[in-house]
């Protein structure tokens, strides 16, 4: 029998109505309960990080998180934790980067209705993540509407539906059945184990594109100290310089601290060869992102930037696949 450790950290799933809204009120036992997941399903042991909406996770509780996946991860089988769905692409894709060649299942999971609620999709979630932990793969995942994503790869599209997460350019891992997972494609092995590195930098700034911004915006970031961007561009890439020179702002501060230049749009990411906008941009120092998800764009510079700030070497770190994150060979 699978030895699985579930960790709680609060979310819909393990929210009640209180006078103020839904609040995360359960604890991992409770939900398991509701979930009539018992010991004929796996040997499960429970710990309570925190209790928490997702929209209050920050990044040092991704942190707790890892660390408590390392310090316990031998003991076990496979890991679940429980969490919010508004963040759960960030911690996923930084828990990927944080826990390094996972050498076991750790899967996150949550869900659109509260445990307690009729016709919650909190059941089925939680016992495909409990027969993810004990399927032997290797590495970290997010399983959501009956599938297994890419921990790295994960990104939530939709705020009510029961199908809120998608595969960002990667086929889905594998889909629940009511007989275990069909995979369809093979699953990484690793035989290193986890090999914890939680230092990040939080002190980036994301810009989404629209017609008609400043292009003083991007200096104002650079004089308030902080040490990288995000830029959301449009379709494939580039950045405006007709009427509001954006590029010349961005070609100053490139040299400076990197750009990172990803899309608004979900699929197919950047490509910065094709257009001429495109080729501006890559002219004027900004990385691509090329396939990653924005969650993960974000989540990596951070952890990036924990390491390096030499311009080269943060280059170097984004084009380096850690967790399958990025596809660089387009």
């Amino acid at each position: 029998m699978s030895r699985i450790l579930v960790l709680g950290t609060g979310g819909t799933i393990a929210s009640t109505p209180t006078e103020k809204g839904l609040s995360a009120t359960l604890s991992g036992e409770d939900i398991l309960n509701y979930c009539d997941i018992s010991e004929k399903d796996a040997d499960i042991t429970v710990e309570n990080l925190f209790s928490i909406d997702s929209t209050l996770m920050q990044p040092e509780d991704w942190i707790k998180i890892a660390e408590a996946i390392s310090e316990r991860s031998k003991d076990y089988d496979g890991i679940v934790i429980t969490h919010g769905t508004d963040t759960m692409a960030y911690t996923a894709s930084m828990l990927s980067f944080m826990l390094g060649p996972v050498d076991k299942p750790v899967v996150i999971t949550g869900s659109m209705k509260s445990v307690v609620e009729e016709n919650t999709d909190a059941i089925v979630n939680m016992k495909d993540s409990i027969t993810a932990a004990g399927s032997g793969i290797h590495g970290v995942y997010g399983v959501f509407n009956r599938k297994l994503i890419k921990g790295s790869r994960i990104s939530k599209l939709k705020s009510v539906q029961f199908d809120a997460f998608t595969s960002v350019n990667y086929p889905f891992v594998g889909e629940f059945t009511d007989k275990g997972i069909n995979f369809n494609t093979k699953p990484e092995k690793s035989n290193s184990g986890i090999k914890l590195d939680t230092v990040f930098d939080t002190s980036i700034a994301v810009i989404k594109l629209f017609p008609g911004l400043n292009p003083e915006l991007v200096k104002t970031i650079y004089n308030a100290g902080y040490k990288g961007i995000v830029i959301e561009s449009y379709g494939t890439g580039g950045i405006p310089y007709r009427g509001r020179d954006l590029l010349a702002e961005i070609t100053e501060i490139a040299s400076k601290i990197p750009v990172l230049l990803t899309t608004q749009v979900v699929f197919d990411g950047v490509d910065l060869h094709t257009y001429e906008v495109g080729q501006r941009a890559l002219s004027s120092g900004a990385i691509s992102a090329y396939d990653m998800s924005k969650e993960a764009s974000i989540t990596k510079l951070m952890w990036v930037l924990g390491h390096t700030h030499d311009l080269d070497k943060v280059k170097e770190m984004i084009y380096t696949n850690y967790a399958g994150e990025i596809n660089t060979d387009r």
